[in-house]
């Protein structure tokens, strides 16, 4: 009995050892830990010290975002106004007035009633601090903003930049599937010298699944569960999470001072300094010190367009998509081609109905300018 138990002993010592030494069961591969604010990395022996030093900056530029409460889909801090940008030229914003909608013209800066037969409004929520705060707006079913719901939200970490394209290349080895670019004659490529390209360039051309695919990339070369942001999560980022101060766009009420946009960066002429995607970190910085959640490329987001609700009242996570080409998909945060002011709001839902696109060219050029930034949840 007692030879039994020590070769148990034995056994289950020699089996710590192995374990110890991080032997994989795929014949040479090793193991080598680096601590990090999100976790702890457990590095793959096959993963370069150049790779390992880029991938290491990306983790240490991740920013906590802390536990808060705020509504969701809301514009901002304005108040009594119906939550929906003017889309239509010569108006501004619909705000409300005793239950009712209005425009203002910004040329003759006359207010008038304002309902179009195919908007509709959907009832106001109350806070603690106001009788009346946001109303809805949304055109044949389709939310472009809201529904606004107060979200409860727990600790995560976001990127503090886009995926640049030297991160995209250590963790993927390979250019995004999207080879679309805007200057003519030029093809055969995910990034352009007149679009931008560089290390700390943000990466673009990039697809919702090879977004999917790098977290993937990302998690087997960590150990760690890197994934793309949650609705949710992606605008309490943008908003500054518990340190809001309301601003309509990420860190400013002027989106030319928030981010890359159409009138400072795609109205200037090709070969010009400021044409173009940009690098992160060039613009104001939110109130969480994150950059370029207004414009530069359009961000994708985990989950498809969803009608959220009361019940989605804590860390929702929205539809998961079922990648079958019939998903309307969600994008964040406007790009540098775009030129109205509503597709930066920190509240704004662009979304990419899947199936309206006839062939591949037709969805590549539609996603010329999105790229994305990664998230992890706080242990």
């Amino acid at each position: 009995m007692k030879e039994v138990i020590v070769r148990s002993i034995l056994f289950a010592v020699l089996s710590a050892v192995l374990l110890a030494s991080c032997d994989d069961v795929e014949e040479g591969i090793s193991y080598k830990k680096t601590t990090f604010p999100v976790g702890e990395v457990v590095w793959r022996s096959d993963v370069s010290a150049s790779e390992q030093a880029v991938i290491s900056n990306l983790i240490n530029n991740m920013v906590k975002v802390e536990a808060c409460q705020f509504y969701m889909g809301a514009q901002a801090k304005t108040y009594r106004r119906a939550n929906y940008f003017g889309y239509f030229s010569g108006r501004d914003s619909v705000f409300l007035r005793d239950g009712k909608a209005f425009t203002r013209n910004l040329k003759t800066a006359d207010t008038v009633f304002y309902n179009p037969g195919n908007f509709h409004f959907i009832d106001t929520i109350k806070t603690k601090k106001d009788t009346v705060c946001y109303a809805n707006v949304y055109k044949n079913g389709v939310f472009w903003v809201g529904p606004v719901i107060e979200v409860s939200m727990p600790d995560y970490y976001i990127g503090k930049y886009e995926i640049t394209q030297a991160e995209w290349m250590a963790v993927m080895h390979r250019e995004p599937t999207g080879q679309y670019c805007i200057v003519e004659g030029r093809s055969g490529a995910s990034w352009y010298k007149e679009i931008g390209l560089g290390d700390k360039v943000a990466a673009y051309n990039v697809w919702y699944q090879d977004a999917k695919d790098f977290c993937d990339s990302l998690n087997a070369k960590t150990g760690l569960r890197f994934r793309l942001p949650t609705e949710a999560e992606w605008e309490c980022a943008a908003r500054g999470g518990k340190y809001s101060r309301g601003y309509r766009y990420a860190g400013s009420d002027s989106y030319t001072e928030a981010g890359w946009v159409y009138s400072n960066a795609c109205a200037q002429k090709i070969g010009e300094e400021d044409y173009g995607i940009h690098a992160g970190g060039e613009k104001v910085a939110n109130e969480l010190g994150i950059y370029d959640m207004c414009g530069n490329v359009s961000e994708w987001v985990s989950n498809a367009y969803y009608k959220y609700g009361v019940l989605d009242s804590i860390n929702p996570q929205g539809k998961a998509p079922l990648l079958d080409g019939t998903d309307t998909l969600i994008l964040r945060g406007g790009s540098w081609m775009q030129t109205k002011y509503a597709d930066f709001s920190v509240a704004n839902r662009k979304h990419a109905i899947m199936s309206s696109y006839s062939d591949e060219s037709s969805m590549q050029s539609a996603f010329v300018n999105c790229g994305f930034r990664i998230t992890i949840s706080a242990n």
